[in-house]
């Protein structure tokens, strides 16, 4: 796509020439912003995926903690719950 120097063309020559480059860098612009728009639009919807992943995650973190808490209270129970059965077993033998 190598063109001559304007130089050495007639002034309509170098007119076409030079309305052709303005077209082509016009059509080469809007090629690069149309290019532009989809890497932004790709980047919004990576953004909002990581997002999301990020709250699934807190989420899950918060239902793990949850679970952690109520382990820990039932085996907290389940000791009572043994120290209890030891109480009665010694209730029942003493007569």
């Amino acid at each position: 796509m190598n063109s001559p120097p304007l130089t050495n063309v007639s002034a309509s020559d170098r007119l076409v020439a030079l309305q052709q480059r303005q077209k082509t860098t016009d059509i080469l612009v809007q090629k690069i912003q149309v290019n532009l728009c989809f890497f932004v639009s790709l980047l919004i919807i990576f953004v909002l995926f990581l997002k999301m992943l990020r709250e699934r995650l807190t989420r899950k973190e918060e239902l793990l903690r949850d679970y952690e808490k109520d382990l820990s209270k039932l085996r907290q129970a389940e000791i009572l719950l043994r120290e209890k059965d030891v109480l009665l077993q010694d209730l029942e033998v003493k007569p």
